[in-house]
């Protein structure tokens, strides 16, 4: 690959929308969701009878664009246009779903304090979380997690209606709510996720569960929103253990005045 490759990649990464133009009986252009694997296969979830599907039956060959339209008339332009083949995956196995840990944290790297407050979260990553899980129409997170979402005011979870949410937890045979999935693996959440029509998962469980999922080697990217704060006691990311992950910086954005994310991919 050129010197440009890591820039071209990480352009993609920050993407979420394709604009595809098609041939069949007639031309199509649509817009969907995308992602990307590491050799820039592009990968949309789209049900077999819509014209752009029945299109791609007749005629593999489409063209596609991408482009951020939120830039400025002023600014320098960035965008790819290109074509390619599209070709239907039937198989679960062979599609592979990227795992995105989501995590709002602290400056030392703490994601509540003891008793699972987070008041110094801001609002705003507040904002950017709920954007995240609805572009990815699902979230995993474990029992204490849980346990405290269902203390929040009815607003917050009212924002969360429509989403797959998948707990984590040893008893999940002892919990009813026909709202949430109840699990007892991470593998087990995976195989939920990857028998429905979703592009990508996104965890954001406690310490406990990120590092179960870390120590399995399922994360393929880490994306951290760090407030601008200092807390001298509380739960981080991970839970002390025994594991290792190997990260490729692909991002940094300021969120806002004082908030930055941090984009890694996960060495595999």
């Amino acid at each position: 690959m050129g010197k440009n490759f890591p820039i071209l990649q990480n352009y993609l990464k920050s993407q979420h929308l394709i604009s595809i133009a098609t041939l069949g009986n007639e031309i199509w252009n649509c817009t969907v969701y995308f992602a990307i694997d590491d050799d820039l296969n592009f990968y949309f979830i789209s049900k077999p009878t819509t014209t752009h599907c029945q299109n791609i039956t007749k005629n593999q060959n489409v063209a596609c664009t991408i482009v951020d339209s939120r830039q400025k008339v002023t600014d320098k332009k960035i965008g790819v246009q290109f074509n390619g083949i599209a070709e239907r995956l039937t198989e679960v196995n062979d599609i592979k779903m990227a795992v995105n840990l989501w995590m709002s944290m602290s400056l030392n790297g703490i994601i509540s304090r003891e008793k699972g407050e987070e008041d110094f979260i801001s609002h705003g990553s507040w904002l950017l979380w709920l954007d995240v899980i609805r572009k990815s129409g699902n979230f995993i997170f474990g029992r204490k997690a849980y346990e405290n979402l269902m203390t929040w005011d009815k607003k917050y979870l009212e924002a969360l209606k429509g989403l797959r949410i998948v707990v984590v937890t040893n008893n999940s045979t002892s919990f009813q709510n026909k709202d949430f999935t109840f699990v007892s693996s991470p593998q087990e959440a995976l195989d939920r996720l990857k028998s429905e029509d979703f592009e990508s998962i996104t965890l954001t469980g406690g310490a406990t569960l990120n590092s179960s999922f870390a120590k399995l080697n399922l994360i393929d990217e880490i994306i951290l929103n760090v407030e601008p704060v200092i807390i001298g006691n509380g739960i981080p990311v991970f839970h002390p253990d025994l594991f290792n992950l190997k990260l490729e910086f692909l991002a940094m954005q300021k969120t806002n005045a004082d908030t930055i994310l941090l984009h890694y991919k996960v060495k595999k």
